[in-house]
């Protein structure tokens, strides 16, 4: 019987499954090296920055499917990983996080004019990354006529009421790789991909 079929089988014990794991991660390490060794020769006969694709490169490493605990050990389990994270960047933030004070709702403040955001959204990159609800820039960009005088009304709301959209304030975090095999939670930094449109909000402010 394969290992796949002992899985489903209900066959495999925690420590043939970690066994398991280990295979396919090395596996799959070795695959990404061979990748990036292909990248990086195609870079260097093309006259690209070397350190550039090289960085590029980095954040695609590994998937992160297991974590070092406190104590050395790895665990594959995904809610510990996750409790992992959590704990080590809310420590590692907590003394330096304020609640920010909202700027939107002074009398004096200008009504926001539908060019503005028309410009705020042209001038914006396109690949920016989406924020939870998934709304692209290019998606902006594309239905920029129809989209803007409504976008417009909303943004000019929130300086009115001085409350922002529950979606707006969401962000997605985001783990990338500080070093081409991490281990410990240390070893990646936390990225906020916010959505797009409080960006457009705050290239306009």
């Amino acid at each position: 019987m394969s290992r796949f079929q002992m899985i489903h089988a209900g066959q495999t014990k925690n420590a043939d499954l970690a066994k398991i794991n280990n295979e396919v991660r090395r596996s799959l390490e070795n695959d990404l090296d061979k990748w990036r060794e292909v990248k990086s020769l195609e870079a260097a006969v093309k006259g690209r920055s070397l350190k550039k694709t090289k960085r590029a490169l980095t954040l695609k490493s590994s998937p992160f499917t297991n974590l070092e605990r406190p104590d050395g050990s790895t665990t594959y389990n995904r809610p510990e990983i996750r409790k992992l994270v959590l704990t080590h960047f809310s420590n590692l933030y907590a003394a330096t996080t304020r609640e920010p004070q909202s700027r939107y709702n002074h009398p004096d403040e200008p009504e926001i004019l539908q060019h503005e955001v028309e410009h705020a959204i042209v001038t914006s990159k396109t690949n920016i990354s989406p924020g939870p609800d998934q709304i692209t820039m290019l998606q902006l960009k594309l239905g920029i006529e129809s989209i803007a005088p409504h976008l417009t009304a909303a943004l000019n709301q929130v300086l009115t009421n001085g409350r922002t959209p529950e979606d707006w304030k969401t962000v997605k975090i985001s783990l990338l790789p500080k070093t081409t095999k991490p281990k410990k939670v240390k070893d990646y930094r936390p990225v906020a991909l916010s959505s797009i449109l409080k960006k457009t909000q705050t290239k306009r402010v």
